[in-house]
């Protein structure tokens, strides 16, 4: 899951939503506590299309930092926040089911392409941190591809 600042910042993805709710509700909620998410920060993102762009290798690469539990996001987000801004927020787990679990293997890229990401998700919340004022209100319909695209339709 790619997340991280962009110019149209993306805060229906798994770390920037829970950052921009930690922010404005002081908590952040995680409905499934267990499922996997692999974790991309965007710098990360383009060093790995450029990496791919220049090798004179061809195929399908699963391209990531790090495979974390949705409660291991909260968490670390959580802890970076409090640990860079002095902000405390609460944690409410739910329990609700979700088929959507995702843990990959980025070896091929890295055997192949020679590519490693380098940023964590700690790394990725300080970016936030310190870009947050450039993004303004958190939410401006550009910031959400289900309501960019149903603009599109109308």
């Amino acid at each position: 899951t790619v997340c991280g600042v962009s110019p149209r910042i993306r805060f229906d993805l798994i770390v920037n939503t829970m950052f921009k709710t930690a922010l404005t509700e002081g908590k952040i909620v995680v409905n499934n506590p267990d499922i996997w998410r692999p974790i991309y920060d965007l710098r990360d993102c383009v060093k790995g299309y450029e990496k791919a762009l220049q090798s004179n290798v061809s195929g399908v690469f699963n391209m990531g930092a790090e495979n974390l539990t949705v409660l291991q996001i909260a968490e670390i987000i959580k802890e970076t926040l409090l640990q860079e801004i002095d902000l405390e927020i609460l944690l409410e787990i739910k329990n609700i089911p979700d088929k959507r679990n995702y843990r990959l293997s980025f070896d091929k890229a890295k055997d192949m392409l020679g590519f490693e990401a380098k940023y964590t998700v700690k790394d990725t919340v300080k970016s936030l941190i310190n870009n947050r004022k450039k993004t303004g209100d958190m939410n401006q319909d550009k910031y959400y591809n289900i309501k960019t695209f149903k603009s599109l339709w109308q």
